[in-house]
């Protein structure tokens, strides 16, 4: 999934939004339709490596929100806010 969030983040970097897109449609149809092995590859996996602010030289992880659906999007804010909860302790 590192690998899948690097080419996110390189499509960004270089303008390829439908790629983007693309990948983060894919993103919600595992976390919407996929059974929780598929499940938790897309959030422990994807959305952590995204959100994971030492893989963006350029970028910010918070620009992709804008690509997400509203269900990868709050699965996005979870894992975020409970890495912030884990760093705050």
């Amino acid at each position: 999934m590192r690998d899948l969030a690097a080419f996110t983040i390189k499509a960004f970097e270089n303008g390829e939004l439908g790629q983007v897109q693309r990948v983060l449609d894919i993103v919600d149809t595992w976390v919407c339709h996929g059974d929780d092995d598929v499940y938790e590859l897309a959030i422990v996996g994807f959305i952590e490596d995204l959100s994971n602010g030492a893989m963006h030289d350029t970028t910010d992880p918070d620009i992709f929100e804008r690509f997400m659906s509203a269900r990868v999007k709050a699965e996005w804010d979870d894992l975020r806010a409970g890495w912030a909860r884990l760093r705050d302790a």
